[in-house]
């Protein structure tokens, strides 16, 4: 390691244009190589009984801890490079992948601006091959930026219970746990050994079959949650009086990660809908435009916008909205930082503005992204774009409003989600309310069209249904939340409005009438 770290060093890569070797690429595979073979897992003799318990390393070394630190900053300088070809960037990013594993240096890629280089790089290269063969690293690299101590223990938690609540027997011996539960124990073995300590309990231990079970006081299932501060309406109770709940907190790293993407989309899409009063940082982003309308506007710019059927028209925002879904449906800090996005500075400290939910983000992706465009079932090729936006836009909200633990039942929903839930619900409600009459008729049904398939999203969405219900048989809470917040009177008042001679208008009140047959037979279920 000694050794390639000073070739490597040798030449440091400075400047826009710096002279790289021609085998860099494969010297930096064989130092990811090394770093991996040093986290290989060590043989560690089990203790006969009445032995004591020493705690012994669990990898065979050497951990390179002084390498990763300079390998990280030559990382840094290269992924700064605007020109690099794409066997080094590929590189680079394999070796910030196994890097950002530390949470510590994961945060110090954030304050150094590494989000901001890699999606510049997914900028330039969006809809291209190059392209295409970052965009995994990139995944994973935004993934690791979040998952800090707290949220990968938090998740770990819940991958332990699920595992056993879906099992066929509570006991289980050992190695199916660790085989069943290998992604997570790979991704931190001392988090996951940590986490397993507080959770299990051994069976038998020194017998030849070692089983292990939750601890008899450990909850199958998450704690109950309570409602959401200022709910004052109880005409339906939608929450069970709780067990107090330890509120979630987005970490500062998380914020900045989720807010930059929603700010990249936000200028993204705005160039392109109105450029005349984009921001003054929006040529910077014109180099690879979303072009949503049918034609390009006459002579505006036309050397730097892209020819309507080029798919890097649409990739780059479809790519932010994508790395939206999978975190906001993964993590669940990730659903604070996003509600308190906000296009302002910054005026109080962040935890007070953590505790409150902004408008800005869920407000953008209904009022600019929430629309097919035509009502057409059978649109022409130049409204796709469109409706792949709205397509991504669906899932982002979906994403933000599902809930990812072992439970289906109404009385375990976590508190901060019930408050995400229903100031999700409250903005779609009047963006169903506020329909632009002033619009064309084709307009305003394709944003009803849009609205009305969201909200029967919402109310199938299904995730790790329990096998003993019939997942079409449980009320969810979001359609408790629909009924509570009248979305069955706003449904039918903007159904009657609809015009019944217009063309193509069946789509539209089918899509309607979708989501209020679910919200029917939940009441029929609760009553």
């Amino acid at each position: 390691m000694n050794v390639l770290l000073s070739l490597l060093l040798s030449n440091p890569g400075e400047g826009e244009h710096p002279v790289i070797p021609k085998w860099l690429p494969a010297q930096m595979l064989v130092i990811e190589t090394l770093l991996v073979l040093g986290e290989a897992p060590r043989t560690i003799e089990l203790p006969k009984e009445n032995e004591p318990i020493v705690q012994e390393a669990l990898s065979q070394g050497p951990p390179y801890n002084d390498a990763r630190n300079s390998l990280f900053d030559f990382c840094m300088r290269l992924l700064a490079v605007p020109t690099l070809p794409k066997d080094e960037l590929i590189s680079v990013l394999r070796l910030i992948v196994f890097l950002t594993r530390d949470p510590a240096l994961a945060d110090v890629f954030v304050k150094r601006g590494g989000v901001n280089l890699l999606f510049q790089y997914l900028k330039v290269s969006s809809g291209t091959q190059s392209g295409a063969g970052i965009q995994s690293y990139i995944a994973i690299i935004v993934r690791h930026v979040v998952e800090n101590q707290s949220t990968l223990q938090h998740v770990m938690r819940q991958e332990i219970k699920r595992f056993f609540s879906h099992a066929r027997v509570r006991v289980t011996d050992v190695n199916s746990y660790v085989s069943n539960s290998c992604y997570t124990a790979l991704r931190d073995p001392q988090a996951f050994l940590k986490v397993t300590e507080e959770l299990c309990v051994l069976s038998q231990p020194y017998s030849s079959t070692r089983t292990i079970t939750l601890k008899p006081s450990t909850p199958s299932k998450p704690l109950s949650s309570q409602p959401a501060p200022g709910d004052k309406n109880d005409e339906m109770q939608v929450d069970e009086p709780p067990i107090p709940q330890t509120p979630l907190v987005a970490c500062e790293s998380t914020e900045a990660l989720i807010h930059f993407l929603i700010g990249e989309l936000v200028k993204t899409v705005k160039a392109d809908h109105a450029p005349e009063t984009a921001s003054s940082d929006a040529p910077k982003i014109s180099e690879a435009p979303l072009s949503t309308e049918p034609t390009p506007q006459g002579a505006q710019a036309p050397a730097e916008l892209k020819p309507p059927q080029d798919p890097t028209d649409y990739t780059y925002p479809c790519f932010i909205m994508q790395i939206l879904t999978e975190l906001l449906f993964s993590y669940e800090t990730c659903k604070l930082a996003f509600l308190s996005y906000s296009a302002k500075k910054r005026t109080q400290t962040p935890a007070k503005e953590s505790a409150k939910h902004r408008t800005a983000a869920i407000q953008f992706l209904l009022s600019d992204l929430m629309t097919f465009g035509t009502i057409n079932p059978q649109p022409p090729s130049e409204a796709r774009r469109q409706i792949t936006l709205c397509n991504w836009a669906m899932s982002v909200v979906v994403a933000l409003c599902v809930d990812t633990t072992s439970t289906q039942d109404i009385k375990d929903v976590p508190t901060d989600l019930i408050s995400v839930r229903k100031f999700v619900l409250e903005a779609i409600s009047r963006a169903l309310k506020d329909l632009p009459s002033s619009d064309n008729p084709e307009s305003r049904y394709s944003r009803l069209l849009a609205l009305s398939d969201l909200c029967h999203r919402l109310l199938t969405v299904r995730f790790n249904v329990n096998g003993k219900k019939n997942g079409e048989d449980v009320p969810t809470h979001i359609a408790k939340v629909m009924l509570e917040k009248s979305f069955v009177a706003t449904l039918t008042n903007v159904l009657s409005e609809v015009d019944l001679n217009y063309p193509n208008i069946r789509n539209v009140v089918s899509s309607v009438l979708r989501p209020l047959e679910h919200l029917y037979a939940t009441c029929r279920i609760s009553a």
